[in-house]
């Protein structure tokens, strides 16, 4: 269930968070957003997942803050 095709103001908190869950346990490289990554994911899927988590890295550390 992609929630903002069936929006409704009956959706609990509970039933976005399984949704967005759901949607990063299981991606759909046949619908993306990004159509490179999603090639790439087609291609090379653990390439992909290293790829991924260097940006991650690289970008949410930037973001996190300190720790004390």
């Amino acid at each position: 269930m992609f929630v903002l095709d069936k929006w409704s103001p009956a959706l609990q908190i509970r039933t976005v968070l399984l949704s967005i869950q759901a949607l990063l346990s299981a991606p759909n490289p046949d619908d993306p957003l990004a159509n490179d990554v999603a090639q790439h994911w087609k291609d090379n899927e653990q390439e992909a997942i290293a790829k991924a988590r260097e940006w991650t890295q690289t970008y949410a550390e930037r973001l996190a803050p300190p720790q004390e």
